[in-house]
């Protein structure tokens, strides 16, 4: 007997990347599904990372199972520059990246329970200038619905 393992997390993924590229407000932002190999192009970026389970069990009823998991990522901005102007403009962009993200999480229904947490703000500088990065963690209780 072939046993079909089924989770939300594939396709919350695609479609959180997929929809939040589509918005006005991250227009020339970045937006991937899993980490980059290398420094995304982009000076502004969201990546989601993997997903930790938190727990896969029977609900209700003989078709559906209840998941509740969590995904890493970061929203990630980037200024050219030295002095506090370009420290202040990164760490500014970063935050207003995060609220759009949040917003967006908020206003998912497609998901029993869908929040968004702030978890590290970290600053730093690289050749390009000052950057400020914003660790979350998308936290997820899905219905699964198997074939």
């Amino acid at each position: 007997m072939a046993i079909t393992i089924t989770s939300t997390i594939p396709g919350l993924l695609d479609t959180f990347a997929s929809d939040l590229r589509k918005k006005s407000d991250l227009s020339g932002v970045g937006v991937y599904s899993g980490p980059m190999a290398e420094n995304a192009p982009e000076l502004d970026t969201i990546i989601f990372f993997g997903a930790e389970v938190d727990n896969l069990r029977t609900g209700l009823g003989a078709s559906s199972e209840f998941e509740e998991y969590e995904i890493s990522g970061y929203v990630h901005a980037r200024r050219a520059g030295a002095g506090e102007t370009a420290i202040k403009t990164a760490r500014d962009r970063a935050f207003t990246l995060f609220a759009v993200l949040a917003e967006y999480v908020a206003d998912d229904t497609s998901h029993i329970d869908t929040r968004l947490t702030l978890d590290r703000v970290k600053q730093g500088v690289d050749p390009e200038g000052r950057w400020t990065a914003l660790e979350f963690t998308v936290h997820v209780r899905a219905v699964i619905n198997p074939t």
